[in-house]
């Protein structure tokens, strides 16, 4: 697989002392580090891997995977296989409840993506039939007026997906946007119907979550090509809702939008527990990834990201975008 060109900090406006001093303070925290990639201009100026973690090994994600089933879904649109006004439940007619509550009724697909569904939490993640345990739990309001972390949800999304185009996400996912950006095989759970565990059920490497990153921050063009819809990037990173309710402190709960978190200085973020971060950084050209398990203390993730922006934003100055032979272009 391609993998992306590797420069000198320096090279990219980012002193290697800043770079050092945020390993410190890792340490310092003893933040639990698995691994960590800093791009700027589309380069690599850093990288860094905890033993036994290693850059081939494929992680864990957890959440992370939400944001990977966010471009499916922008993709499927593209395609115009599905809208974000769809109705959820028209999906599903073998599904539904003998009578369906109207809250459920009302239900889109853009509920599902801005964590606005009609549950105040995610339901049974346990059941063999997910999606049906879904439809069938009663809703607590209408949808579109609570903020909820609802990782069902993100499931469902899954199961549409998977009804409209026949296959599953990560097969949808792999010549579309896995294969072009040269990520490496991807591993992605399934519940026991065969549907993709949407809401955190991937396993990718380090790099490959750099790319990933890096297609957002390039507006869904990669190589030229484009991958995501024209518009996507913008409409999906935005904050589509407020999320001070929301049980986790992250970025000062800045907002959300579909299936990313809304980071300070106009930043977004793919967010999985225990560190797993896909930071954009658009006013600096810059990807932060890290990969950890902070799983002792819940918001203690949130110091990858105070250190990131204490030492490295913070460091980073004005330089030219390197050409493809890692030059200075004037």
């Amino acid at each position: 697989m391609t993998a992306l060109a590797r420069v000198r900090p320096e090279d990219v406006g980012i002193p290697p002392s800043a770079i050092l001093r945020f390993m410190e303070d890792m340490t310092e925290r003893n933040m639990n580090l698995h691994s960590f990639m800093l791009l700027r201009h589309g380069k690599v100026a850093a990288e860094g891997y905890y033993s036994p973690f290693h850059k081939d090994l494929r992680h864990p994600i957890f959440s992370v995977s939400k944001s990977l089933t966010s471009a499916a879904v922008g993709i499927a649109i593209g395609e115009g296989r599905i809208s974000l006004e769809d109705k959820v439940i028209h999906f599903f007619p073998d599904k539904q409840p003998e009578t369906v509550h109207p809250y459920t009724a009302d239900m889109t697909i853009r509920h599902l993506l801005s964590m606005q569904t009609v549950h105040r939490k995610s339901t049974n993640k346990e059941a063999r039939d997910i999606v049906f345990e879904y439809l069938h739990t009663p809703p607590s309001h209408p949808p579109g007026t609570v903020f909820a972390y609802d990782t069902t949800g993100t499931h469902t999304l899954c199961a549409i997906l998977q009804r409209v185009t026949g296959t599953t996400v990560h097969d949808y996912l792999d010549d579309r946007l896995f294969q072009p950006l040269g990520m490496q095989d991807i591993e992605w759970e399934t519940c026991p119907l065969g549907i993709n565990q949407g809401g955190s059920g991937a396993y990718c490497t380090t790099e490959d979550l750099a790319k990933f990153g890096q297609l957002y921050l390039q507006d869904g063009l990669w190589n030229g090509i484009r991958i995501l819809p024209e518009g996507w990037v913008e409409l999906s990173t935005s904050k589509v809702v407020d999320n001070s309710s929301a049980g986790i402190l992250l970025e000062g709960r800045s907002g959300y939008g579909y299936q990313f978190w809304r980071a300070r200085r106009q930043a977004y973020c793919a967010f999985g527990a225990g560190g797993q971060f896909v930071l954009i950084i658009p006013d600096h050209d810059a990807v932060f990834v890290s990969t950890a398990n902070t799983m002792l203390n819940r918001d203690e993730h949130q110091g990858i990201l105070d250190c990131v922006w204490t030492h490295l934003v913070s460091s980073m100055q004005q330089s030219c975008p390197l050409d493809d032979a890692g030059c200075q272009r004037m």
